[in-house]
């Protein structure tokens, strides 16, 4: 079950910053939702651009975690085939 989650929070989250790079008119509504969204912009007073870039940085910030747990994950379990199968077929070792 958590490989499933995780697996869908880094694509949403590849997703989400492809789109900002982009440019994509909704993609922080996309992400988010209306309700987050509004609230982000209220937080950042109503600045879109500083908003995107806020994001922006939080996301590639996301990623590079998950890549580094994913690391963590393939040394810590060197030694179960099972593990380091799913690793393989998932191309991250």
């Amino acid at each position: 079950m958590i490989s499933i989650i995780l697996s869908c929070n880094v694509k949403k989250m590849f997703k989400a910053l492809k789109d900002i790079i982009e440019g994509k008119e909704n993609a922080l509504i996309e992400y988010f939702g209306m309700d987050h969204y509004k609230e982000l912009l209220q937080d950042n007073g109503n600045n879109l651009k500083g908003a995107t870039e806020w994001i922006k940085r939080i996301l590639i910030h996301k990623i590079d975690y998950t890549e580094e747990l994913l690391e963590y994950i393939a040394n810590e379990t060197k030694d179960n085939e099972n593990v380091q199968k799913r690793l393989k077929a998932a191309k991250i070792i």
